[in-house]
Parts: structure tokens; C-alpha cells; sequence
């Protein structure tokens, strides 16, 4: 079980909990500061330092096992991102009051 599962799950998948999809999240004012920065901070942000690491791994140098570890850090606490399989898509749809389509930065 991966840690947002742990933390967020409940003991089951993080993503299919309906309290993460709650509208009760969206008074908490950290939660809207985030809703509202998300696209700059991650898109702008986090694409900053993916392009980073990229060089690094282009120029085959070794990494050393530190700047790892905050790099992965750092993309968790701004948002880390999870391919999920297509029969819990739907499930998440099947949820949700609404739905935003945004651009996706990693493509």
C-alpha cells in the first residue's frame, strides 16, 4: 500500500475515497489557495524541475542518492500525479458532481 493510500485511504485506494472528493475540502483556506494556484505551481513549478532532473539523466551522470530523495520530496508536497487503471476512472467519475478538464504539463 503506498503512502497516500495510508494517509488518505482509510486502509484502501487514496483515490477512492469519497471524503478526498468532499465539498466540505473546498472551505478549508489552504485547500483553496491551492484549487487556485494548482495550474502555476504545478505546470510551471514542477515542469521547472522535471526539466532538471532530465538533463541530468540525459547526460547519463549519476544522481546522487540526496538530490533524489528531495526531488521526490519536493514533487510529492506540490503534487506527484498517479496513473490509475480505467476501471477506477470510472468509478472516480461515477462520484464526482463535476468534472474540469485541464492540460496536462507531463505531456
Amino acid at each position: 500500500m503506498c503512502e497516500f493510500c495510508e494517509k488518505h485511504g482509510e486502509g484502501k485506494k487514496w483515490y477512492l475515497n469519497t471524503k478526498n472528493y468532499s465539498h466540505d475540502l473546498l472551505s478549508d483556506i489552504n485547500r483553496k489557495r491551492l484549487i487556485k494556484n494548482f495550474y502555476h505551481e504545478i505546470m510551471g513549478d514542477g515542469n521547472e524541475s522535471i526539466l532538471k532532473m532530465e538533463k541530468v539523466f540525459k547526460n547519463r551522470r549519476k544522481v546522487p542518492s540526496f538530490m533524489v530523495s528531495r526531488f521526490s520530496e519536493h514533487n510529492k508536497a506540490i503534487h506527484y500525479g498517479q496513473v490509475l487503471p480505467i476501471e477506477d476512472v470510472r468509478t472516480i467519475l461515477e462520484m464526482s458532481s463535476s468534472v474540469v478538464r485541464l492540460a496536462c504539463g507531463c505531456r
